[in-house]
Parts: C-alpha cells; structure tokens; sequence
C-alpha cells in the first residue's frame, strides 16, 4: 500500500511539472515546449540522484572545552556513535529508493512529456 502511495505521488508530482511546463512554454513564451521539458526532466532527474546518492552527515557544535582531552574524546566518540547510527538507518536500500521513487516516477512522466511533444 505505501509503494501504490509512493507511485500515485511520483505520478502528481510528474502532471504538476508538466502543468508548470505548459504554462512557462504557451503563457510566458520563456522557450518551446521541447526545450522547457528537457530542462525540467534534466533537473528532476539529477535532484532524484542526489537524494538518492546523498549522505548526511551529524552536524554538532564546536568543542568548547578544547584544553580538556576527555570532553574531546568525550564529544569525538559521542560524534561516532551519531553517525554510526545515522548511517545504518539512512544506507540501507529500501529507505533511500522508497525516498526517491517519487522523483525518478516524476522525472519519467516529463521525459514522456518531451518525448511525446518531440513525435508532433
């Protein structure tokens, strides 16, 4: 059920862009149709890998206590365990592409936009 929701989203992200697409190519008149959709596909696609090929790191604050070596070690190994726990819960496979399902379903749809504009 939460993968049909994942794809239904994909899928109204991808007619938004597609809607926005038209608007900028027939209303403001900024380039054609073809143009417009390839730049948006490119940007949307990139904007997937990026989510997908990302990492996040635990940011902290500064070492306030730079003459004390426990607090440092203190902090160095509390800064460890942080990212240790971020990575196991961010790297594994299905959480990452269930993340950016939506944005590659969007990309998809605007590639078929451009391709269908490039056909007429």
């Amino acid at each position: 059920m939460k993968a049909f929701k994942l794809i239904v989203l994909g899928i109204g992200i991808g007619i938004i862009e597609l809607i926005v697409i038209t608007i900028l190519s027939t209303v403001w008149k900024v380039a054609a149709f073809e143009d417009v959709a390839f730049g948006f596909g490119v940007a949307t696609l990139l904007l997937g890998m990026l989510a997908l090929f990302g990492n996040k790191r635990v940011h902290t604050g500064m070492n306030m206590f730079p003459g004390n070596s426990v607090a440092q070690s203190s902090f160095q190994s509390d800064v460890t365990f942080q990212e240790t726990k971020l990575v196991k819960k961010m790297s594994s496979p299905p959480y990452r592409f269930g993340q950016t399902l939506p944005i590659f379903i969007a990309a998809a749809i605007v590639f078929i936009g451009f391709g269908v504009s490039l056909m007429f």
